[in-house]
């Protein structure tokens, strides 16, 4: 994972190719700064300032973040190197034409008035100075990666970048540079090197197959620039950096063993899931099975509460058919009571008159002429004759049949 402070590189992130890349535009820098007094705009954390300050005369530091200066200064501390706070657009040094170079090295596309930097560099450089560029090209960095930087403010492509350039100064030398794999073949021992050696180049791409190819087909990633007014030869070629440690194959290698513990990771993790898939489909086969239960269930009590409710129904049809038959027993009883109330006012007047009629009989009876009249009867009925007797019980045995 790179490390950052917004945009500035530290030189103990972990991403080599940002490494190669910052680095390397500090070591072709340092070729001109051979015994120059030397402002590096943007410095960031101080360690380009440094690699230069090991062959320039003196070297002024500057960006606008104070933490970050605070920190250079701790940590850089030769005594031709100082690092200031400011805006790069508005260096706080009075001193006109004061500086023999000057690098910005991935901060103009931070800034939106390109000229106004320009102007800048132009007061502070001496007239006949070197000025140092680099910048993302467009064209690669942001158009065909199809990724827009949130950091960057305006960007160039070449065309703009070195229009830019020629009109600001008389003459200009333009670089491309973008980190290619490649292989390198040096003599041995090291000592048997030529001070000056020319480096044979052989370019190789794959299409279907990796083949030699002459054209020089390369894109650059980033824009480098050598511009200046005076008259000297920039005397520069192609260089190569080259990192003796192999951290980008070791960073490869790493990233492949992280990447192949990853997918050993996720094939667990995935198996453990598929594993958790398969107990959820049976815990959910076994659901459906108790709702297939319950569902049989709820029909048969469905079923148990239909026959419920007819039983009710034909129970609230004999409970109103029962209260009909109890309103007309009601309504019989009503009838009866008015008849036996009906009958108790007539029962008193005939109890009085049978009262009356018993007394009479008993008086009748307690009378002397009763007494008579019964002793009359009873020896006539002596004198018949015994044929008229029992014709005479006979009779009074049906009348009492009858009855």
């Amino acid at each position: 994972m790179l490390e950052w402070t917004g945009e500035r590189f530290l030189p103990w992130a972990e991403d080599a190719t940002i490494a190669y890349e910052h680095l390397h535009r500090y070591a072709v820098a340092s070729r001109f700064v051979e015994g120059q007094r030397v402002l590096d705009l943007a410095t960031g954390e101080g360690y380009g300032a440094s690699l230069l300050a090991r062959k320039a005369a003196s070297v002024m530091g500057i960006d606008l973040d104070e933490a970050t200066i605070r920190h250079a200064g701790n940590k850089y501390d030769e005594a031709n190197l100082h690092f200031l706070v400011g805006d790069i657009s508005q260096v706080p040094i009075a001193e006109s034409q004061y500086f023999d170079v000057i690098v910005c090295f991935e901060a103009i596309e931070h800034v939106q008035e390109h000229q106004l930097l320009l102007d800048e560099i132009k007061r502070l450089l001496v007239k006949d100075g070197l000025f140092i560029i680099s910048t993302p090209n467009k064209a690669v960095y942001t158009d065909e990666a199809g990724v827009e930087n949130p950091f960057h403010v305006k960007e160039l492509d070449f065309e703009s970048f070195s229009q830019l350039l020629n009109r600001n100064f008389k003459r200009t030398c333009f670089l491309g540079q973008r980190i290619y794999c490649n292989s390198n073949i040096w003599p041995v021992p090291a000592e048997t090197m030529e001070e000056e050696r020319k480096v044979t180049e052989y370019l190789i791409e794959k299409k279907s197959e990796f083949t030699l190819t002459e054209a020089d087909r390369r894109v650059p990633r980033y824009l480098i620039a050598l511009a200046t007014d005076g008259s000297a030869d920039f005397g520069l070629g192609e260089s190569v950096l080259v990192d003796i440690s192999d951290e980008f194959n070791k960073q490869s290698k790493r990233a492949s063993e992280r990447a192949l513990s990853h997918i050993g990771s996720l094939e667990k993790e995935l198996a453990a899931r598929a594993d958790h898939a398969r107990s959820q489909e049976e815990a959910l086969a076994s659901r459906e099975k108790q709702v297939r239960s319950l569902e049989k269930e709820l029909a048969a009590r469905a079923d148990h509460a239909r026959s419920q409710e007819e039983a009710l129904a034909s129970r609230e049809k004999q409970v109103r058919s029962l209260e009909k038959e109890l309103a007309a027993r009601a309504d019989h009883a009503r009838q009866l009571g008015e008849q036996i109330d009906q009958l108790c006012l007539e029962r008193d007047p005939i109890a009085e008159a049978l009262n009356s009629t018993r007394a009479e009989l008993n008086c009748i009876k307690d009378g002397l002429g009763w007494k008579v009249l019964t002793r009359v009867r009873t020896l006539k009925e002596a004198l018949l004759p015994e044929d008229s007797r029992r014709r005479k019980l006979y009779d009074g045995w049906r009348k009492g049949q009858m009855r």
